[in-house]
Order: structure tokens, then sequence, then C-alpha cells
């Protein structure tokens, strides 16, 4: 079990979580090794949020997944990074600066590279309409924030392959 606490301006965030392996990984196949036992790199997910708190959040939630982050906080840098550094998964936030969320994603989906990444949209905006939108405009999923961590977790487990079934708990790597 992995703790840890983050400590922001207005918040406290506590995760608990399992270490995460995944064995699965093909595209990044630098390992490492813990007690001789080898370990694939995870999926990279991008995220692409303009809430300093929401961001550190994230990324420090999906590390402790197990997951490699690259974070984002407007479209112009979340189309640069993801061109660059060809992700797994990328989760955009509706409200971004420069370029909002849904010119993010369809820049993102006419790059023939990165047409097939699936895209997680989170807002803040619970509609129907809304989550319909980012649908027709190619989002693969989209969570109404605050997010449900539960929720989170099984859709990019979806989308990365990194199910329940491939995690381990870190201590029997542990000497």
């Amino acid at each position: 079990m992995i703790i840890k606490t983050i400590h922001t301006l207005f918040m406290t965030f506590t995760f608990m979580t399992n270490l995460r392996i995944n064995t699965n990984s093909q595209d990044r196949t630098e390992s490492l090794s813990l007690s001789n036992h080898p370990i694939q790199q995870s999926p990279l997910v991008l995220i692409s949020e303009i809430n300093d708190e929401n961001r550190l959040m994230l990324k420090t939630l999906l590390e402790t997944w197990g997951y490699c982050v690259e974070v984002a906080e407007n479209g112009d840098e979340t189309i640069r990074k993801a061109q660059n550094r060809k992700p797994d998964l990328i989760i955009i936030d509706i409200n971004l600066s420069f370029v909002d969320g849904f010119v993010t994603l369809c820049r993102i989906r006419k790059l023939e590279t990165l047409r097939g990444v699936p895209i997680i949209f989170t807002s803040g905006h619970a509609q129907p309409e809304f989550r319909n939108l980012a649908l027709a405009f190619g989002s693969s999923d989209f969570l109404v924030k605050p997010l449900d961590f539960d929720q989170l977790e099984k859709i990019i487990d979806k989308f990365t392959n990194l199910s329940v079934n491939t995690r381990t708990n870190y201590e029997k790597f542990l000497i």
C-alpha cells in the first residue's frame, strides 16, 4: 500500500493505493528492476487541466496507480506535448486557456499519429448535451467533475489495458 499526502493552498489530498505493474506495454520497453523482477514502464497519460490543484491531484493519483504522467495547462501545450510524447491516453478539461478543450480535441483528432489515442473529456457541466457534444467531437469518454476516482480508474483501465488483473502489491518486490 502506498500512502501519499499532498498539501495545497486550499486542500489536502491523501491517496492510499496499491502499486500497479504493467507487464504488457509494447511501446515503452524501458524496464526497471526491483529484487530481480522485471517491470515494464507503464502507459503514458497526458493530463490537460487549467486548474493547478486539479492538475497536481490528478498527476499524483495516476502516478500512485502506476502510470507515467505528463501535464499541460492549456490547449496549445497539450497539442504540442501530445505530438512530441505520443501518450497512450489523454485527459482534457473543457475549460482550457488559449485554445479550449473542444478545439484541442478536434486538433488532436486531425493529427494522423494521434487519431487513435483515447481521450477522456472532463467538465463541471453535468448536462447531457455536453457529454453528447464531447463524444460527437471525438472524445472516447466523458467524466463530470468533481471526478469519481473509482469511475476514473475504470475508464482509464479500459483504455490502457492496465487492469485489476495486472496490479501487483509492491511489498513482495521489496527485500
